[in-house]
């Protein structure tokens, strides 16, 4: 689940752009010329289910920010857009431990929170998974990498 914490700390910004680019294919379909079609009743159907889904991501995010503490949000912000563990650490003059540490409780709170408002791995994966922008910002945050970094968050 920590990993989708990051996720949607990583996509805050992209989202309100893309609801607004599949707003704006709902309605250049709406106005289409040439009638009403059943392919076009489901691709309206399609893009406002992606649009819903999404706008779900920044409702995620915006009660992430809300519930956290700065530091907290400062902790996973910079985890999740690229900078390691150590990178914080050194940049906050903390020790790389601590800062591992404080990583993980963040994750773990933003984990709970995120529960607690019925999304887990399993229903994120689900509902998530397939979103061409998640898939590629869960591979950045897979890759090779940060791997060393999860492993020490997990046994943190």
């Amino acid at each position: 689940m920590k990993i989708w914490i990051l996720a949607v700390f990583r996509l805050s910004a992209e989202t309100e752009k893309q609801i607004s680019d599949i707003e704006a294919r709902i309605e250049r379909i709406a106005i289409n010329p040439f009638g009403v079609t059943v392919k076009q009743y489901r691709r309206v159907l399609e893009l406002s289910d992606m649009r819903r889904r999404l706008s779900n991501l920044g409702i995620m995010y915006n009660l992430l920010l809300s519930e956290l503490t700065e530091e907290e949000v400062f902790f996973i912000a910079k985890y999740a857009y690229g900078l390691s563990a150590n990178e914080i650490a050194v940049y906050t003059g903390l020790k790389a431990g601590a800062a591992y540490k404080r990583i993980n409780k963040a994750l773990n709170k933003a984990e709970k929170i995120l529960k607690n408002a019925g999304y887990d791995g399993e229903r994120m994966e689900k509902e998530y998974g397939e979103f061409p922008c998640v898939k590629s910002v869960l591979a950045i945050l897979k890759s090779k990498a940060r791997k060393s970094d999860e492993t020490k968050l997990r046994e943190a």
